[in-house]
């Protein structure tokens, strides 16, 4: 059975509002290895925000049913992990499902 998900990534339009949506992606090992990373986060409790603007956005979505699965925000950070935002949560992103993470938008 193949997958009809696609995840759609964006990046910060320069000098500008919002963000260009410029890479799809199909690949179906990709699409299950981004929704397990997503299934095993917890949210960050305490948490205030990040104070730029996220570094990328991404979504999974189902287009036949015109649906997106995940939505999210994300920011690297120094240290190679990432925070990550949707549902109006923050989580944290370790090493390695951060290098997991970029590798899947690469």
């Amino acid at each position: 059975m193949t997958s009809n998900k696609v995840i759609k990534v964006g990046t910060p339009i320069e000098n500008g509002e919002g963000f260009q949506f410029n890479q799809d992606i199909t690949d179906e090992k990709k699409i299950e290895t981004l929704e397990r990373i997503f299934k095993e986060l917890q949210p960050e409790q305490n948490f205030n925000g990040m104070s730029r603007k996220p570094d990328s956005i991404f979504s999974l979505n189902e287009p036949e049913e015109h649906v997106a699965l995940i939505w999210a925000s994300l920011w690297y950070l120094d240290n190679d992990t990432a925070i990550a935002f949707r549902n109006q949560n923050y989580y944290r992103l370790s090493k390695k499902q951060t290098r997991t993470l970029k590798s899947i938008f690469e």
